[in-house]
């Protein structure tokens, strides 16, 4: 019963990073909240900018697709191959979100 509790939580605080992340992309307040002196910002494209927010809301959504998953599996609402299935495929796209992620803000900070 607790694990189902943190689960829920974790689904609820992901629900919370996507409409964060949603209100800052309507309100134009990214592109970065970092800031580097040597940045070169400015002369960054918008394209990549906006690449850089399609990549996190996905991972965000991919998070949350885990932790609903290890609910329902915690819940014995989906059988253990399914869940293990589910998990590895979440789990390579998360990977390679997260590499899209750091190859994008690597290429924001280049001369």
């Amino acid at each position: 019963m607790e694990e189902e509790q943190i689960l829920e939580q974790k689904i609820k605080e992901l629900d919370e990073d996507l409409k964060l992340l949603y209100h800052e992309i309507r309100e134009q307040k990214i592109p970065e909240k970092r800031k580097d002196k040597e940045s070169t910002y400015k002369s960054f494209s918008i394209l990549k900018v906006s690449r850089i927010r399609d990549v996190r809301m996905e991972k965000l959504i991919v998070n949350k697709k885990i932790a609903k998953a290890k609910l329902r599996y915690s819940r014995k609402e989906i059988p253990e191959a399914v869940f293990h299935r589910f998990l590895e495929k979440y789990m390579e796209r998360l990977i390679d979100l997260e590499v899209d992620l750091e190859s994008l803000e690597a290429e924001k900070y280049e001369y």
